[in-house]
């Protein structure tokens, strides 16, 4: 029972970590650059907090007796933009984190060898957690990317110009990164695709465009 308590509780101050960066990121911009697209094939961090709020909010309603795929969630829809506020996108990210955190708070050392299922697939509690501590921490770090390219963008190279985003945070030219780009399988662009959002914000918020393009379903 004592790896099972300390993983709840390195859980939960690991994700309030990961709230955090994305509490940080989200003060220094604007409601439009909130919902800037860095392309037209990317999504905004508006997207990606409403797609977060949609996983977040199925994923951990009655975590331990429902299947973690709801009926109600439309998770098309999460990537549709809509009309929301700045003060809307941080009121669905709290709600949303407040779900997540507060369910894990409530479970036992004991509870982390149960069985729960999501879209039918049987998980143990604790492969369920580590599921979407992949998954929330994946979407952060596009939060907080995209919010340095605005915060940059005085910085940022030309249009035509490839550049290359390495972990030291520098932006350096395709052309002084000719070796390291012709040894790695894919390349990495300014611009960021933000994978992931919800709608049932239907009574704050008015859809307010198209298509959708195929996606992996988290």
């Amino acid at each position: 029972m004592e790896f099972a308590s300390q993983f709840l509780s390195d859980t939960l101050k690991r994700l309030r970590y990961y709230k955090d960066l994305g509490d940080k990121s989200f003060e220094q911009l604007t409601e439009a650059e909130m919902h800037h697209k860095p392309t037209g094939e990317s999504n905004s961090i508006a997207i990606i907090m409403q797609h977060m709020y949609g996983n977040m909010m199925s994923r951990f309603t009655n975590f331990l007796t429902e299947d973690g795929e709801k009926e109600w969630r439309k998770r098309d829809a999460e990537f549709e933009p809509m009309a929301l506020t700045k003060t809307d996108l941080k009121d669905f990210w709290n709600t949303g984190w407040a779900m997540v955190l507060h369910t894990i708070e409530a479970l036992q050392p004991e509870d982390l060898h149960k069985e729960i299922t999501i879209r039918s697939e049987k998980l143990f509690v604790l492969d369920a957690i580590l599921r979407q501590f992949a998954h929330y921490p994946y979407h952060v770090g596009q939060i907080v990317f995209i919010a340095k390219m605005i915060s940059r963008k005085g910085e940022l190279p030309s249009s035509g110009v490839t550049v290359i985003w390495l972990p030291m945070s520098r932006w350096i030219p395709s052309s002084l990164a000719a070796m390291w780009a012709l040894t790695t399988p894919a390349r990495v662009h300014s611009s960021v695709i933000a994978m992931a959002a919800y709608p049932s914000f239907a009574a704050r918020a008015t859809s307010c465009s198209g298509a959708e393009a195929p996606r992996r379903k988290v």
